[in-house]
């Protein structure tokens, strides 16, 4: 599962936090979302992105653990690409 995330970080640039990706999805930008296990916004945005046909992915990882993979210093709940 993280290798998918890893792969995609190192390949292409990462939309980061909740409204980035629901702006990316809504205007049909976003081709891959990722969600954190505590996303406070999970279902919207894993909603979203099944509608609009999204290739979505809820991780096991919390937001901190997110926010350290993407070599962030803050927690990231959601993370797409285009």
């Amino acid at each position: 599962m993280m290798t998918t995330i890893k792969d995609d970080l190192k390949k292409k640039k990462p939309l980061v936090g909740t409204d980035e990706v629901i702006k990316a999805i809504l205007k049909h930008k976003a081709i891959k979302v990722y969600v954190s296990s505590n996303c406070p916004q999970k279902g919207k945005i894993l909603s979203l992105a099944k509608t609009h046909n999204i290739e979505s992915e809820e991780l096991k990882e919390n937001n901190k653990e997110v926010g350290v993979l993407c070599k962030r210093w803050y927690p990231i709940s959601a993370v797409s690409f285009e």
